[in-house]
Parts: structure tokens; C-alpha cells; sequence
């Protein structure tokens, strides 16, 4: 990403134009901005791909009649001001320099907020992030959030459940700005947690019935592993809230990883006995 601001000394001005060069001389992108007469600056904000090989900016000025100024030549370090999360259904991306989230693509309907992002804190949703989204039903938003900006959930009319990990005091304390009607009118559960809330297993005639209730980010592997004394006896993925086991099963321990491929735990597993 790149912010230009840049001071001008002219009467009539047409257009001002940037050219980036890689180190090896190499345009990486040309960019035009329409100047007025009587401006003495000009500014540029651009978020695109292909930047961060950008070494040189070569920038000149050309009035109506077409005439160009001389060039003048910067040099370029690139910082980088967004940071991404990715998981199996949702890709997020973080200004880093404000700690709001500015961007959310998902084919989930259960949308997972980080509290962090590659080690920096996530203060707050930008404006539009979820804006006319009609996929999404439920939130679990961390309580580093200290800000809503405007439209964030406009028209974001499926969404009926928020998991706040925080108080209802903090909650109120969230600066929210307009065009965010829904979340008045969406269910909130204050104090929420990560992890396995309610779980039970029980002898059926030819098997074992495993429930549990598991709040986690969106894309996460829940499942239930049987146990006959320290033997396993099966495992099976807990779909829709419940799973099934070998008859012979006494004991379950109910899993939940990031994904089957890492299997990293996103949260303790909860162990359970299981009754007639």
C-alpha cells in the first residue's frame, strides 16, 4: 500500500502523473490524478498488488496545453500497512494502522472475529465490512473491539446471533456509528467462550449418542473420540451437534481442532461418561 502527498509550485496544472520502478528499472505501475488550478498538493492512497517490488517513483506535471515539467525522482520503502487472516472459509483483511478490520470475504454464515491478527490487536469492524451481506446469521466478536464504524452491518438483515466474549458493560462501551440497526435487534450472549459449552453421551439400543455444544471459529473440525478403559473404540465427526459411537464405548472425549489436516486444538478437550 502506498499514501503520496506531495507539495506543488504552479499556476495551471492538467495532471500529475506517478510512474513506480522495481530496482532493476522496470515500471511496476503508472498512475494519473487530475489537478486544479490554485492546488499546492496533491495525494494518492492506492492498495493494489505488485508495490512491494516498487525501489523508484518518478513523478512530473503537465498542464492542459500538454507540456510536461521535469521529472523528479524519489526513492521508495515500502511499508506494509494491512495484515490478513485466512481460515478454510473466511479470509479477513486488518489496516494495521488503526486495528480495524477493513475487508471480509466468507462463504460462511458464522463469521469468527480474531482478537488478533499476525501479533497486532483488532480495536475495531470498518465501515461496509458486512454491509448487504445476507449469508451471514451469527458473529463471534472479541471484546479488543472498541469501535463499530458506520454501515458496518448494513442491511446485514440474516444476522440474529452475536457471541460477545466480553460483559454487557463492555459491550455498551463499543462505540457503534450509524447504519447498524441490527445489532440492537440481534440476540447477544454476553460472556461467551471459545470452546465446548455442553456435552453428553448415552447408551442407545445399538450404539453411543454423543451431543455437544460447541462455540468456535467458523471452518474448525468438532468430534468425538470413544474410549473402553484406555482403548479407542472410534471416532466420529460431530455434525449438527451430535455424533455417534460403537456400543461398547464407556467414555468420550469431545475434540475441536482448527482442521482435520493441522489438528490443532482450538480449545481444551472436555472429557465425558457415558450413561444409560
Amino acid at each position: 500500500a502506498l499514501e503520496i502527498r506531495i507539495g506543488l509550485t504552479a499556476d495551471e496544472l492538467g495532471n500529475f502523473y506517478y510512474e513506480f520502478y522495481d530496482k532493476n528499472g522496470n515500471m511496476v505501475d503508472d498512475l494519473r490524478k487530475d489537478v486544479k488550478t490554485g492546488e499546492n498538493t496533491v495525494s494518492m492512497n492506492s492498495y493494489a498488488d505488485g508495490y512491494e517490488n516498487a525501489a523508484k517513483l518518478v513523478c512530473y506535471l503537465e498542464d492542459k496545453a500538454g507540456n510536461q515539467s521535469e521529472k523528479q525522482e524519489f526513492p521508495i520503502t515500502v511499508i506494509n500497512k494491512y495484515s490478513e487472516y485466512e481460515s478454510e472459509l473466511t479470509s479477513m483483511v486488518m489496516d494495521i494502522t488503526t486495528g480495524n478490520i477493513i475487508r471480509v470475504d466468507s462463504s460462511s454464515d458464522s463469521i469468527y472475529i480474531p482478537s488478533e491478527i499476525n501479533g497486532v490487536t483488532v480495536t475495531g469492524i470498518g465501515e461496509d465490512v458486512f454491509a448487504y451481506n445476507d449469508t451471514v446469521t451469527s458473529i463471534i466478536i472479541p471484546q479488543s473491539i472498541t469501535s463499530i464504524e458506520n454501515n458496518a452491518f448494513n442491511y446485514c438483515d440474516n444476522l440474529t446471533k452475536i457471541y460477545y466474549l466480553g460483559t454487557e458493560e463492555q459491550w455498551g462501551n463499543i462505540s457503534i456509528g450509524t447504519g447498524n440497526d441490527i445489532l440492537t435487534t440481534a440476540e447477544k450472549i454476553y460472556n461467551s467462550e471459545i470452546g465446548i459449552s455442553e456435552a453428553a453421551a448415552k447408551y442407545t439400543e445399538n450404539s453411543v449418542e454423543v451431543t455437544a455444544s460447541v462455540l468456535a471459529p467458523e471452518g474448525s473440525d468438532f468430534y468425538a473420540v470413544g474410549y473402553s478403559e484406555d482403548i479407542m473404540t472410534g471416532m466420529s465427526k460431530i455434525e449438527n451437534g451430535t455424533a455417534v459411537l460403537p456400543k461398547d464405548t464407556q467414555n468420550v472425549k469431545i475434540i475441536v481442532w482448527d482442521n482435520l489436516g493441522t489438528m490443532k486444538p482450538v480449545c481444551e478437550a472436555k472429557m465425558i461418561e457415558v450413561v444409560q
